[in-house]
């Protein structure tokens, strides 16, 4: 089996930082791998904007693909809730 593989002590990290920028509306929550295929960056603007970045690549020595996009603070609750699921399957 190839590809990412994303480590539940590294997803816990990246839920400590969403919930810190959930709370204070400010910061950064980085999820940050081992694995060189996949980081997701957001950072936290004024009135409520996050700044979301993706890189994320099957192949990281000859590809690299990169998304930027704006998301709203209200999609925080949803992602927090759904690393809470993942954590009561797999913790």
């Amino acid at each position: 089996m190839s590809g990412s593989f994303l480590r539940l002590s590294e997803l816990k990290r990246w839920y400590i930082k969403l919930k810190a920028m959930h709370k204070t509306l400010s910061g950064e929550a980085n999820l940050e791998c081992i694995e060189p295929e996949l980081a997701v960056a957001m950072k936290a603007g004024s009135l409520g904007h996050i700044t979301m970045e993706v890189d994320i690549t099957p192949d990281n020595l000859t590809q690299k693909h990169w998304f930027q996009f704006n998301i709203d603070q209200s999609y925080l609750a949803e992602l927090i809730s759904q690393c809470e699921t993942i954590f009561s399957i797999y913790a």
